[in-house]
């Protein structure tokens, strides 16, 4: 009889440790808080202010205005805003690289050109 007694109290036991892991505010309901947590999007913050001072000056502000509400919005509860913001500060940041890179090609290119039509005709 004792035994039985003792098996229930182990399976009493688990069953609570289980909820307790489930569920860490341990009020005995499911947490299913866990599943359908979201985190906050990454500002791009960095890269705003790297593609402002190297880059493009007018879309580094952008960026920068940007990637600095996306997490006051997400804060607020405004997912979808803040989402939207990151998305936006990523590109203006992309933008930006690439306007440097083919600004810098064509410079280069053309101080090429130069250089060679200097040497053929001097």
């Amino acid at each position: 009889m004792e035994n039985n007694e003792n098996q229930e109290y182990i399976a009493q036991e688990q069953s609570s440790d289980t909820q307790q892991n489930d569920n860490p505010q341990g009020n005995g309901q499911p947490n299913d808080c866990n599943a359908t947590q979201e985190y906050c999007p990454d500002n791009y913050l960095v890269w705003s202010i790297l593609t402002t001072i190297f880059c493009c000056l007018p879309l580094g502000i952008v960026a920068i205005v940007k990637s600095s509400s996306v997490d006051t919005l997400w804060f607020q509860g405004r997912h979808e805003e803040a989402r939207r913001a990151a998305n936006m500060a990523k590109k203006c940041s992309l933008c930006a690289v690439l306007i440097y890179v083919v600004g810098a090609a064509l410079y280069f290119g053309a101080l090429l050109m130069v250089w060679i039509f200097a040497m053929i005709f001097a």
